[in-house]
């Protein structure tokens, strides 16, 4: 039975306040259709992108790679939005970690995101994998040169 961690009700309807009094292309997005965006990323996570791991003498279910760049890479441009500077930079480097050591197919990442996004997220997200990408490559660079 996996452990739960009890959320106090106000801190979820605050974060859903916030996500709701944001703008995409000039409008809001209706609460109910921004709900069901993140409740269907989160089934596709969790029928394609968990795996089981065996944790003292349980198993539990972990994302793996791919899975935590999609939530990572969902939630940059929100944060970029609420200029939270500190969690932008776990974040990116999270998915600079992930994409130096496991090599992903990101645009395949990124055209799973499609759905689940605004058009607007979708360019945020794609010049946030192609700065991510950019950075790398100067660092296996120098690397080489050294």
């Amino acid at each position: 039975m996996p452990t739960q961690t009890r959320v106090h009700i106000g801190k979820v309807v605050q974060h859903a306040r916030l996500f709701h009094a944001q703008q995409w292309q000039g409008s809001p997005i209706p609460m109910e259709d921004l709900l069901q965006s993140v409740n269907n990323l989160f089934s596709l996570l969790d029928q394609k992108n968990t795996t089981p791991q065996p944790f003292f003498e349980r198993t539990i279910t972990s994302a793996t790679v791919k899975g935590l760049l999609l939530l990572k890479l969902y939630a940059l441009p929100s944060l970029y939005r609420q200029g939270d500077f500190a969690r932008v930079g776990l974040y990116e480097n999270d998915v600079a970690t992930l994409m130096f050591y496991y090599s992903p197919d990101m645009q395949e990442i990124r055209a799973e995101l499609a759905p689940f996004v605004s058009n607007q997220d979708l360019a945020a997200i794609q010049d946030i994998i192609l700065d991510l990408t950019q950075r790398i490559s100067r660092f296996q660079r120098n690397q080489a040169q050294a």
